[in-house]
């Protein structure tokens, strides 16, 4: 009986094939993620830190909803809510929703200065449209979506900043149904909170 050492010609060239085959499996699940769905609260943290030096945020809650648990909220949803009602059919066309506060720990001294714009810039070459983009001296606001080869609006993210908090609310699914869903169930009210 013969055993292989590792640094046999056939299995150091079976582990560079395998590293090759995994490496290429999580490149392409990376392109995959990001044309597929919204950045993660976690994400957009991330890249917030990263543009801005010395920014650093610590993480006070967060909810996040999968595919997996969505599918448990929809089916609970099947016995707990009329079939016809609003907030089933607003519930029933988001696929993904993470939801996260983090308290700021540290900003780059003065306002919130441009390098936050490099952020957008990368975002709307990403695809991403600016629905709403607020600026004050000491905070910035962003809604931001995405469309699908159809139009339809599938991804959304809202980002607000300021001296004290960011919070991050990022869904996909058939957002121009929720959206549209909403604003029938109750449109004064979506009017006047628009205002608000």
């Amino acid at each position: 009986m013969s055993f292989l050492s590792i640094d046999s010609p056939n299995v150091r060239g079976c582990l560079q094939a395998r590293r090759l085959f995994f490496s290429a499996v999580s490149v392409a699940a990376l392109f995959t993620v990001g044309c597929k769905q919204s950045p993660t609260a976690d994400q957009i943290r991330l890249e917030i830190e990263h543009q801005l030096p010395g920014a650093k945020f610590e993480r006070e809650s967060h909810v996040h909803l999968g595919r997996i648990s969505m599918g448990a909220v929809k089916q609970l949803m099947r016995f707990t809510l009329p079939k016809d009602s609003s907030e089933r059919k607003i519930i029933t066309s988001l696929k993904r929703v993470d939801v996260a506060t983090y308290r700021v720990v540290s900003l780059p001294e003065g306002p919130l200065v441009s390098e936050v714009s490099v952020l957008e810039r990368r975002l709307y070459q990403e695809g991403w449209t600016a629905a709403v983009k607020e600026r004050e001296l000491d905070e910035r606001t962003w809604v931001i979506y995405r469309e699908d080869e159809k139009g339809s609006v599938r991804s959304m993210c809202v980002v607000s900043l300021d001296s004290y908090e960011l919070e991050v609310v990022s869904i996909d699914g058939r957002l121009d149904e929720m959206l549209a869903e909403a604003i029938a169930d109750d449109p004064g009210g979506f009017v006047q909170s628009l205002g608000s």
